[in-house]
């Protein structure tokens, strides 16, 4: 499916028609690359969270950044290796997040920076999932329930999927915080790594 649509995304002349193609793209991607990963694992039960999020974030990257701005996307994913469902359901999360701080967070910011933190807290056992960009924030009539964009109203619902706590805050820039409790997950320590792409 995936194939299809980028081969109807390459022959559309206009801007418009490939802006909304390519938002569907992203979205068929960020599942289909799950099934991907499956397909040259021999354990299928779990997916390794690094691995998936840092393609997936470049991949949206590229497919957005259509001005080609100079974005510095920093990583700091501890190495989870998670159910494939929930998976998913970050996935979309963060295809939503991405796309729309790309379009539209650094209309006005001459050192665009977008940070990605994924651990699992040692405490309270939550893993806690945060995408942070320096933009120019969100509209706040656009953060209540009535007038929010198809994008938000999808984070809203892949949190719920996730019987997560999803919190959206809005001070020097936008910051999606994700908080859910996932049973079914291995290699739980603090050990992170942190990588930093500058995207040109």
């Amino acid at each position: 499916i995936s194939s299809l649509v980028s081969m109807q995304l390459n022959a559309l002349k206009s801007e418009k028609s490939k802006k909304i193609l390519t938002e569907t793209y992203n979205r068929i991607n960020a599942m289909a690359m799950v099934h991907e990963i499956l397909y040259y694992k021999e354990n299928v039960s779990y997916i390794s969270l690094r691995a998936y999020l840092s393609n997936l974030i470049n991949s949206i990257n590229e497919l957005m950044n259509q001005d080609k701005i100079k974005i510095v996307i920093t990583k700091s994913i501890e190495d989870i290796n998670i159910d494939i469902s929930y998976c998913i359901a970050l996935g979309m999360i963060t295809n939503e997040a991405i796309s729309n701080t790309v379009k539209h967070a650094f209309k006005h910011q001459k050192q665009p920076e977008v940070k990605i933190d994924l651990y699992c807290d040692s405490k309270t056992k939550l893993i806690v999932y945060s995408i942070k960009d320096n933009g120019i924030g969100i509209d706040s009539k656009y953060l209540n329930t009535e007038n929010k964009s198809l994008g938000l109203r999808l984070i809203t619902i892949f949190s719920k999927q996730l019987n997560a706590q999803l919190e959206i805050k809005n001070e020097g820039g936008t910051e999606i915080l994700v908080k859910f409790r996932c049973e079914h997950h291995e290699n739980c320590s603090l050990e992170r790594r942190n990588e930093m792409d500058c995207d040109l």
